[in-house]
């Protein structure tokens, strides 16, 4: 992705180790090394979700319709036009179709109707459009989806995509990883979880994905390498596996990367694992954990959410404040502990590859980073 702020090298030197305060009309950020990072998205409209995949962004107004920008590239779901742009689309579903949830893969989206069925669109090489084809799709298409099967939710990642079925079972399409061999699977398929076991929640990263059960536990499943599997192997995992947590630890959410996961605990404790080059799992030691670790939190913060991708993680607090850590690839330095960005009025976090993007709490848009 072309960067939208990147200075000339002298002026990245002249920034080195120090933050940049930049402002919007409700909050305030904290970015490192980068002006030009915050973008007031359409301040006249009153979003209720945002999402964020490698090189953009859609959003959801509360009637239902669906708003994209970044690209270039046909996830956009905008037509024929794949050209890229820095101001909201409304997405061309057909007439009727409205959105609950929606949620942005690398160059896909998918998103949950209010009648029940998914709609995805983008690129769709390994059919993470799920329509049985593996045809470009410029517009929203509905998947195809197994007879009887209704969804509740949807996750897209890098180059498949997961739904969560109303009787807790994962469906999974695209480049699924089976025996570790890419697969495409052009429809839904039925991923087969150990007995007894179904999920509430699901998180699609890149080669991995993950899920909650009702009791909290999380599953994780596809490539090990840096332990992102968190089952305290490197072994990669073609089942869901159960990630083993420290005794009495379970999350009400979770969130899959590239190389890294994190998980939240009904008592505000982040819990990250998984590769940590870059700092990623907040827990200052730069050091791979293959089971999940508490990240260095400040005393007295508790956090509601979390949000991963890249090489970086952000939380959300219970007072509406931001916390990042890791490498968003736009400055030099980069803070491996949790570090504050948004101080106030944040309802939820999005994350892109190398950038983030904010809910407030009046329902407008922001990014910081390297923005679509």
């Amino acid at each position: 992705m072309l960067s939208a702020c990147a200075p000339p090298r002298l002026e990245r030197e002249r920034r080195r180790h120090r933050l940049r305060i930049c402002s919007t009309i409700a909050i305030s950020i904290l970015v490192f090394g980068c002006d030009h990072a915050i973008t007031r998205v359409l301040p006249s409209l009153s979003y209720t979700q945002v999402t964020a995949g490698q090189s953009h962004v859609c959003a959801l107004l509360e009637t239902g319709a669906a708003y994209c920008w970044g690209g270039p590239g046909p996830q956009l779901g905008i037509g024929q036009s794949y050209a890229g742009t820095s101001t909201p689309q409304l997405v061309q579903a057909a007439p009727g179709v409205l959105f609950t949830s929606i949620s942005a893969g690398r160059v896909h989206t998918c998103a949950l109707t209010r009648a029940g069925p998914i709609y995805c669109w983008g690129a769709n090489t390994y059919g993470s459009v799920g329509d049985s084809t593996s045809e470009v799709r410029s517009t929203p298409v509905p998947i195809r989806a197994p007879d009887g099967v209704t969804f509740s939710a949807v996750t897209a990642g890098y180059e498949h995509s997961c739904a969560l079925a109303t009787t807790g079972t994962a469906y999974c399409w695209g480049a699924v990883i089976v025996d570790g061999v890419t697969s495409s699977y052009l429809t839904p398929t039925a991923i087969v979880a150990p007995p007894g076991v179904t999920f509430t929640a699901l998180s699609a990263g890149a080669r991995r994905t993950c899920g909650l059960t009702s009791a909290g536990a999380a599953y994780c499943m596809g490539v090990n390498t840096h332990g992102g599997v968190g089952d305290g192997t490197t072994e990669d995992r073609w089942t869901p596996t159960l990630v083993q947590t420290p005794a009495g630890v379970s999350f009400v959410a979770i969130s899959a990367a590239y190389e890294h996961a994190c998980g939240v605990t009904a008592s505000g404790v982040v819990y990250c694992w998984g590769d940590n080059e870059f700092g990623s799992l907040g827990d200052g030691s730069g050091k791979d954990q293959l089971t999940p670790v508490p990240i260095a939190a400040p005393p007295g913060v508790s956090f509601t959410a979390i949000s991963v991708d890249g090489y970086h993680s952000c939380a959300l607090t219970t007072a509406g404040s931001i916390y990042c850590w890791g490498d968003m690839r736009v400055a030099i330095t980069y803070p491996t502990t949790p570090t504050l960005v948004a101080s106030k009025k944040i309802a939820s976090i999005a994350l892109g590859e190398r950038f983030a993007c904010v809910l407030s709490v009046d329902g407008a848009v922001s990014c910081w980073g390297d923005t679509p």
